[in-house]
């Protein structure tokens, strides 16, 4: 990320630390106590690949669910457009501004799609998504990649 090749960290190591903390701990110990360098190295091994093949698993399943959402909304609704895909996949929580300014359409016309595909059940509105007097509608993708509409991994 430093020089310009990443955009975002794409392998987050501190879920495999959570999960595995009582073991980082006593190895982190061990390498303070007695200089005992190689079981870390292997843990932290370990915690890139686990992470790696984790995050391989879940960018294969958001590209199905891509084109699946993609072909769902074109055969179901006139108002498909590649930018609406793309702005509901870049942003898991978005607002009507963010659709406004991508697709180039009113805040009307905006309401009235995520209307339209909240009724399809496309995606998850909150709370908030009625209250027009903030001016906010945040809409939550449905992704069926084994995560729980909470958005907790389901593995």
């Amino acid at each position: 990320m430093k020089q310009g090749l990443l955009d975002n960290p794409l392998l987050y190591l501190s879920r495999h630390i959570v999960r595995t903390k009582s073991e980082y701990y006593r190895l982190l110990q061990e390498v303070r106590d007695k200089q005992v360098w190689e079981e870390w190295i292997l843990y932290i091994l370990e915690a890139v690949e686990n992470t790696a093949s984790e995050t391989i698993i879940t960018i294969q399943e958001i590209k199905k669910a891509f084109l699946d959402y993609k072909h769902q909304i074109r055969a179901n609704f006139k108002f498909y457009s590649q930018d609406l895909i793309i702005n509901l996949f870049s942003h898991p929580y978005t607002k009507i501004e963010f659709l406004e300014n991508d697709l180039q359409v009113s805040r009307l016309t905006v309401t009235k799609y995520l209307d339209a595909l909240a009724d399809g059940k496309f995606f998850l509105c909150s709370d908030t998504c009625a209250t027009e007097d903030h001016g906010i509608r945040y809409a939550a993708l449905i992704l069926q990649i084994g995560y729980s509409k909470k958005g907790e991994r389901l593995s």
